[in-house]
């Protein structure tokens, strides 16, 4: 994954599970949350507020982000599961 790019996993109050951060830079760019099941994964496109900037990067790595912030939310998905056994 390219050190252009942070990955956060949080709690947000508009959601009832974890949700992914991803960001570039100082400016986060997407929140990735899975309220609707695992394999509905949804992503929230976060406007641009900081700046005017422009960010471009490859589509390697914006792949490789995407695919890491969704195993982080697969794990998520896992304890919560773990959790509602008990």
């Amino acid at each position: 994954m390219s050190k252009r790019f942070t990955i956060e996993l949080s709690s947000n109050l508009n959601f009832e599970r974890m949700v992914v951060y991803i960001s570039c830079g100082d400016q986060e760019l997407f929140l990735l949350n899975y309220d609707r099941g695992i394999d509905n994964i949804e992503v929230e496109v976060l406007p641009n507020t900081m700046n005017k900037n422009i960010y471009m990067f490859s589509l390697e790595d914006f792949l490789d982000v995407i695919t890491k912030a969704k195993e982080i939310l697969i794990k998520c998905a896992e304890e919560d599961k773990s959790r509602e056994l008990y």
